[in-house]
């Protein structure tokens, strides 16, 4: 199932800088093929890189990004019971 493009009625104007950047085509196949490279550059910061933070009380790396990659415990569950899975709605 192809994700297209959204259409601009449904998010606010100020995102459209955030919707440009994303190549043509569909959304899902580019969102997974950019899996391996993205595990590899967060892989590459390390334990104390992935837990920095760049001011006290903002999140770091790990935290936003972590439950985010398939191998988290997070991203497999919820492959499991199929939330946010196409044609879901939780």
């Amino acid at each position: 199932m192809a994700i297209e493009r959204p259409d601009p009625a449904t998010y606010a104007r100020y995102f459209q800088q955030y919707v440009d950047r994303v190549p043509d085509g569909d959304v899902l196949f580019t969102l997974t093929s950019q899996v391996e490279s993205t595990c590899a550059l967060v892989a590459g910061f390390g334990e104390e890189g992935a837990l920095h933070r760049y001011a006290e009380g903002k999140w770091g790396v790990k935290e936003v990004v972590g439950p985010r990659l398939p191998s988290s415990p997070i991203w497999m569950r919820r492959r499991w019971h199929g939330v946010g899975s196409p044609g879901t709605t939780s």
